[in-house]
């Protein structure tokens, strides 16, 4: 079967970028759209690598020091600058950022807290960058700037209780700030406040029974979309309706390991990755834009892949699937335009 893709483009072949790795690697855009990936060495420092300026080739991997037990936290403020959090060998959670746009990383700052697991990060309404994490109480914890380019709060107990990391955090097109998780009892939470900030809302049970933790995307209809590996080892999502509230659930099919990784397209449709049982790459595409029903058969974009995919519109509006292969290093496989 020959895999979908978006109208206008292909898929490339898997490209190796690089590195010592462990675990599933992150990526996020500089402020000029060009991609930035960060990861876990071996050495359990901070390592990244960058897209050069034509959007193609890659550059070396480059240490950030520090030490981390996790896949890293990175995000891009609304200036573009990159913050990127993570939870040292210590348990505590440390974080790099650009002091200017595009430039070197400032040094080290520690924000504290005893957390297990890889922290979340989103940015809020007010453009502060805010922090997720899973505490040694199982409780979800909050920190979060109290300003664009300010301090930090305290750590806060959020409550609720986990044993899967990592949590999902997202902004949806209501003007509110959500963070997922997956409880004790395997049933899928949400929990949501304004965006701007003020209080938490009540956790909310949205499904049961789920098997891996869930990621959520914000889709182009501006309601946010929650996938998660089915108890049956099949993708699963959840998408949000009209006024807020949360639609049917459905499942996509295949039969994946790990967590999904949903992306939107240039086209606007919702596509789907995921690391099969066979360790190639799968993903599935939304029918059309706002249908929470239609979704392609899961198709091969091969390789052999150890660790979960993460995936990412570029700057040129093609979707870019990263992943860590059998060698340790990072691969990619990127759309192409025919």
């Amino acid at each position: 079967m020959v895999a979908p893709s978006t109208p206008g483009r292909a898929w490339a072949e898997w490209v190796k970028i690089g590195g010592d790795i462990v675990g599933r690697p992150s990526v996020t855009l500089n402020a000029d759209n060009r991609l930035q990936v960060f990861a876990q060495g071996v050495d359990n420092a901070l390592w990244s690598a960058w897209q050069t300026r034509d959007g193609l080739a890659w550059s070396a991997f480059t240490t950030l020091g520090g030490g981390t037990l996790d896949i890293p936290a990175p995000v891009r403020r609304r200036d573009g600058r990159i913050l990127v959090a993570v939870r040292g060998l210590a348990g505590d959670v440390w974080f790099r950022a650009h002091g200017v746009i595009d430039g070197a990383f400032e040094d080290w700052d520690k924000l504290g807290g005893q957390i297990v697991g890889a922290p979340a990060a989103a940015v809020g309404g007010s453009g502060r960058v805010e922090l997720f994490a899973r505490g040694l109480d199982d409780a979800m914890w909050h920190i979060r700037q109290t300003g664009a380019d300010g301090g930090w709060s305290d750590w806060r107990s959020l409550g609720g209780a986990t044993t899967t990391t990592p949590l999902s955090a997202s902004l949806d097109g209501f003007g509110k700030l959500h963070y997922f998780h997956k409880g004790l009892d395997n049933d899928l939470y949400d929990r949501a406040r304004n965006a701007h900030g003020g209080d938490w809302g009540p956790y909310t049970k949205i499904v049961t029974n789920i098997g891996g933790p869930p990621v959520a995307v914000l889709a182009a209809d501006d309601r946010l979309d929650v996938h998660f590996r089915g108890t049956d080892n099949a993708v699963w999502h959840i998408p949000q309706r009209e006024d807020g509230g949360w639609g049917a659930l459905k499942s996509l099919g295949g039969e994946v390991v790990g967590d999904p990784a949903p992306v939107v397209g240039p086209d606007g449709r919702v596509h789907v990755f995921a690391r099969g049982t066979d360790n190639a790459l799968w993903y599935a595409v939304q029918g059309a834009v706002g249908d929470p029903v239609s979704f392609s058969d899961f198709a091969s974009l091969g390789g052999t892949l150890t660790s979960g995919p993460v995936a990412i519109l570029d700057g040129q509006g093609r979707i870019e699937v990263l992943a860590r292969g059998t060698d340790n290093a990072v691969w990619v496989r990127h759309q192409k335009f025919t």
